[in-house]
């Protein structure tokens, strides 16, 4: 029984290993505070993106929401942080 599951496991490593599709990455960018933050949401518009998360960088001491709109690049057009 143990040498039957080496066996399966052996052979189905280079099926997951294949499987995984290359994903290109066009940009990287941070964006808010030194602090912790983080984006709970992405929503695609027609000029570029909306994101909607969390920031503890305001000073505040509490976590704010934070809303970033970002061009097709990441080009941060605006930001908002309330709370």
């Amino acid at each position: 029984m143990k040498q039957l599951l080496i066996v399966f496991l052996i052979s189905t490593i280079p099926l997951f290993l294949f499987s995984q599709s290359y994903i290109e990455t066009k940009w990287e960018k941070f964006y808010g505070g030194s602090y912790d933050d983080k984006a709970k949401s992405v929503v695609s518009t027609e000029t570029g993106f909306v994101v909607a998360g969390w920031t503890r960088s305001s000073g505040n001491g509490g976590k704010d929401l934070l809303v970033i709109n970002i061009d097709k690049e990441g080009n941060k057009i605006w930001e908002k942080t309330y709370g």
